[in-house]
């Protein structure tokens, strides 16, 4: 898997499984086994497509769940919220393929820079058009309060966002309600990347 460009579907979904089960027995996710993570997460780009798929996040969020409060290398904080933020932003833009290398799975999870940097910068306006979190909530109306969310998060001045808000965000598109440090991380690095959209998202869920 690390020196091989791709492979197929259903073997990269098998490593990825035996990884995040190796992790889960392990109780905690070390620095090797993250990064025999990563290299699963590259290899399913190769058939399975650009950005990281829902399989893909379930199998990271199932992982970070049974290890939520160990002792975890900082790396894998970092791995779930950049795997993770990858396949919320793909799954709810309107068209992914129009900035499809500035999405590419392969793009954000080799970059393991502590400032991201922003890839979409402010992004307010850009959510009011198209049809941003429609396959995110199915309903046009929730949709278009997303949107609405989104871009107003986007575009305030000067407002710090704090921990609670944060939390909050987090608490309402997971069940246990319950936001681990990963998870955490997850919502910090979307609003570096993307400005608003934890907004959004919390509000389509």
């Amino acid at each position: 898997m690390r020196k091989a460009e791709g492979a197929p579907v259903d073997l990269a979904q098998y490593v990825m499984n035996a990884i995040a089960n190796r992790i889960i027995e392990e109780g905690s996710a070390t620095q090797m086994n993250v990064e025999r993570m990563r290299y699963a997460l590259y290899a399913g780009g190769g058939e399975a497509g650009l950005w990281v798929n829902q399989y893909e996040a379930s199998v990271l969020f199932r992982t970070n769940d049974a290890i939520a409060r160990a002792d975890n290398a900082e790396a894998w904080n970092d791995l779930f919220a950049r795997a993770v933020g990858n396949h919320l932003l793909a799954r709810a833009h309107p068209e992914p393929r129009s900035i499809e290398e500035a999405l590419s799975r392969e793009a954000w999870l080799k970059d393991t820079s502590v400032n991201p940097g922003g890839l979409f910068g402010r992004m307010g306006a850009s959510f009011l058009s198209g049809e941003w979190f429609a396959a995110v909530t199915y309903d046009p109306k929730k949709a278009a309060e997303a949107r609405m969310a989104a871009a107003d998060a986007a575009t305030r001045e000067a407002e710090i966002v704090t921990a609670s808000e944060n939390e909050w965000l987090l608490a309402s598109v997971q069940e246990d309600g319950d936001v681990s440090p990963a998870e955490k991380a997850l919502i910090a690095f979307l609003e570096a990347e993307a400005p608003g959209f934890s907004h959004g998202i919390a509000a389509a869920a």
